[in-house]
Parts: structure tokens; C-alpha cells; sequence
């Protein structure tokens, strides 16, 4: 799943198509030959013609698995059958019977808002919004949504600022090696977002950013080393070392 930064074309034509060809998708609805595992398997091979063939009648019966497909598909189709638009309304119905995957892909789309002015099927991007999906995917354990929402709570974008809530979900998505995480960690604890200033913490996570190569992170790990004594050195140098790199 991408940040969902697509254009959009032409106004006109191109909206009138848009229109006729969603229409086409919500009327269609083939019952006959319906098939949610073919339509999986469609939807894997990216053959979105047969996977909306196949899913459509599960979608509209409320299987969530089958609603978030219909919503990529939605959001990934090439051409005018592509609506963000559509999308968003897929994605809210399985993200309401709590299907993970749509809430990740919704607080995504929300976030980065996706489509050019002209595009009829524009999502605007909401943060507030964003955040709220972002985070329950988050606290049902998914890393990526965890950075996200660190990040949002670190800069208050749609959110009050709250470094202790940005430091909790950084440290959850570094703990699965997520280097933006892990670099926003280290400053979060070096400025002392969990209380009082960590050095020995902020050298891991900014060690460990620097492992991936995070633009910033091993500059950050060598002005921490000056502040530590060797004994301290030793002992964060330790923690990093028991981390294993992630594959």
C-alpha cells in the first residue's frame, strides 16, 4: 500500500467517464459465479476485472476482507475507473467491522489526501481523520500505522501535540526496526519525552537508525557519544548490539 500521492486527469471528458464507469461498478454487481477465493487470487495477480467480478457480491454483503479488495481496487485501477473517492467509502465499511488492513489503508489515504484538484474522485487530506483510523491499526499491533501516528502526535498535524503519546508509538514501531521510528525515538528521548533525558536510550535508537542508513541518525550518534561517559558508552553500545538487525 503506497501514500497514495496519484494524479488525477483532465476534467470534462475525463469526469464524465469517471462517472459512467463507476456507475457501471456499483450496478453491475454480477451474482452469478461469484467466488471469494477466485476473486482473492484475482486480486493478487492484479487482474482487478475478474477480482471485482468475483467480490462484488461478497463486498456488498458486508464481507469486510472482500469490501477493503473492492476499495483497492477503487484506488488502484489504471484509467478512469480509478476513484479515491470510492475507495474511501470501501475502505470505511471494513474499517468499521475493525478489518486492520482498512483501517491502515484509509488513515493512509486520509493522511496524504490523493488526486489532483480536477480529479472528481479527489480525496482531501485530513490528518484528524487520518489519525484516528492510523490508530487503531496501530493498537492492533500493525508498525508501520504506529510510526504514523508517533509522527502526528510528535508534530500535533491534526492532533494536540503529545510527546509522551509520539515517544509510546515510536518505541513501538522501532521495536520492529522501522528507522524513521527509530530516529524519531532518539530525539524524542533525548529531549526527555518519557521524563527526564535518556542518552544511553537515545544512542540506541539513533544507532540503530543509523544501521538503515535514516538521513540525520549518525550525526545524531556521534553528538550523543560525546555526551557519554565510557562506562555509558559501553552499556548503550551493549543494547544496540542485542538488537537484531531486521530482516
Amino acid at each position: 500500500m503506497d501514500a497514495r500521492r496519484r494524479c488525477g486527469g483532465k476534467a470534462g471528458r475525463r469526469g464524465a467517464r469517471l462517472a459512467a464507469a463507476l456507475a457501471a461498478l456499483v450496478l453491475a454487481a454480477p451474482l452469478a459465479h461469484a467466488d471469494l477465493a477466485k476473486g482473492k487470487a484475482a486480486f493478487d495477480a492484479a487482474n482487478f476485472t475478474l477480482a471485482y467480478k468475483e467480490l462484488i457480491e461478497d463486498a456488498q454483503g458486508g464481507n469486510a476482507e472482500a469490501e477493503f479488495m473492492i476499495g483497492e481496487i477503487a484506488a488502484e485501477s489504471p484509467g478512469p475507473a480509478r476513484s479515491y473517492a470510492m475507495a474511501a467509502q470501501w475502505y470505511r465499511l471494513a474499517a468499521a467491522k475493525d478489518y486492520q488492513p482498512a483501517n491502515l489503508a484509509l488513515g493512509l489515504l486520509l493522511l496524504h489526501g490523493a488526486g489532483d484538484s480536477d480529479d472528481p474522485s479527489r480525496v482531501a487530506a485530513d490528518p484528524a481523520a487520518a489519525q484516528r483510523y492510523l490508530k487503531a491499526a496501530a493498537d492492533a499491533g500493525n508498525a508501520q500505522a504506529a510510526a504514523l501516528v508517533g509522527q502526528l502526535y510528535m508534530e500535533g498535524n491534526g492532533v494536540p501535540r503529545d510527546q509522551a503519546a509520539a515517544l509510546r508509538y515510536s518505541v513501538a514501531a522501532a521495536d520492529h526496526g522501522i528507522a524513521a521510528a527509530q530516529y524519531n525515538a532518539g530525539l524524542l528521548t533525548l529531549k526527555g519525552a518519557g521524563g527526564a533525558p535518556d542518552l544511553i536510550q537515545a544512542y540506541k535508537w539513533f544507532a540503530l537508525a543509523a544501521r538503515a542508513a535514516y538521513p540525520g541518525a549518525e550525526q545524531n550518534r556521534r553528538y550523543v557519544m560525546g555526551q557519554l561517559s565510557a562506562a555509558q558508552l559501553r552499556r548503550a553500545e551493549a543494547l544496540v548490539a542485542a538488537v537484531q538487525p531486521t530482516p
